[in-house]
This record gives structure tokens, sequence and C-alpha cells, in this order.
């Protein structure tokens, strides 16, 4: 597959930058709404990282991303599959990368982020015209900077 070969060798990924741009400890929250999908997998410990560095202490992330079983995950083919087995590369080159709790809990413990909820999103949305269910699941949570 072209397209997942181009993904494999793009050169820079947004989550490899060592430096934000923002300077340390001057924000109260992060909002990630699916952000961290877009980014490999082998760079989400050092996203998180600037972005913890960026949280002055009782900062907050707010996370909502794609969770393990949604509809589009299981829509993905192998060949459109990445370096994971829960990251894929879309039809336009976009990425998208499908988030467990024990892994999003982990990339974030790393950087000393404490969970203060989570939640498990789950919805059916209906086509009418096509007559067809679709059942999406997100992941939803809010970590703190202690």
């Amino acid at each position: 597959n072209n397209l997942v070969e181009r993904q494999k060798r793009q050169e820079t990924d947004p989550g490899e930058q060592e430096t934000s741009g923002v300077p340390s400890e001057s924000a109260d929250c992060a909002l990630l709404c699916f952000v961290l999908s877009a980014i490999a997998p082998k760079n989400h410990d050092v996203a998180m990282k600037q972005i913890s560095k960026c949280l002055k202490p009782g900062g907050a992330v707010l996370f909502r991303d794609y969770a393990v079983g949604d509809l589009a995950e299981k829509r993905f083919k192998s060949a459109n599959q990445l370096d994971d087995e829960h990251f894929f590369v879309r039809q336009d080159g976009t990425r998208s990368y499908f988030f467990s709790e024990e892994y999003l809990e982990s990339i974030c413990a790393k950087q000393g982020l404490v969970r203060a909820s989570y939640k498990l999103v789950r919805r059916q949305v209906v086509n009418r015209k096509q007559n067809s269910v679709m059942h999406r699941v997100w992941l939803q949570a809010k970590y703190t900077k202690l």
C-alpha cells in the first residue's frame, strides 16, 4: 500500500518535537480533542511530556479521542495499519490511533499526571437513508498535574 509506506517514511511527526513554544508551567488547561490519535504511538510519551511541562501545578489535561473497538477501527483494513495494532492511515493520509484505558493511563502516569475522571462514551449513530446503525466509541478523561 503506497499510502502506508509514505506514512512510515514520513520524516517528522508533531509528537517528536522536543519543545512546544509554550512557556513551562504557564497553562491552566490543555484540551486534547482528537489530537494524540494523529501522532504516532512511538511519540505519545514525548508529546505528553511537553503537554505536562506546559501545565501549572494543579493544571488539567482534558482528553477525548478514539477508543479501541470504535466502528472506525473495525472498518480499517490491515493494509492501512501502521506500526501498531491500533494505528491506521486513512485514504487522505491522516492517521488515527485508537486508545485503550490502560494505554492512556500509562502515558499520563509517566509524566506525573493523575486521573481525575474517565468515561468510555458510546453512541449509536443512525443513518436513516442507508438504514444502518454505527456504533461509535470514544475515550474521555481528565488528568491533573500534581
